[in-house]
């Protein structure tokens, strides 16, 4: 709700609610499947580096 030209804190919560559920917004970072502070194995047996490692549908891991 603005109440004389300031935002109040329900209308901020509401507002990031909707932003956080909006596909526009969203569509905006990379997907990931899987988030992990623990080394990961791929199936040739090498460890993914740290950061996002893109390796397709279901393997698309944030390591750090």
């Amino acid at each position: 709700m603005v109440k004389e030209g300031r935002l109040h804190a329900n209308s901020a919560n509401n507002l990031l609610d909707t932003v956080l559920q909006s596909e526009e917004f969203l569509a905006n970072f990379p997907l990931v499947d899987e988030v992990t502070t623990l080394p990961v194995y791929l199936s040739d047996f090498s460890l993914v580096p740290p950061g996002y490692n893109d390796l397709g549908p279901g393997n698309r891991i944030l390591y750090s």
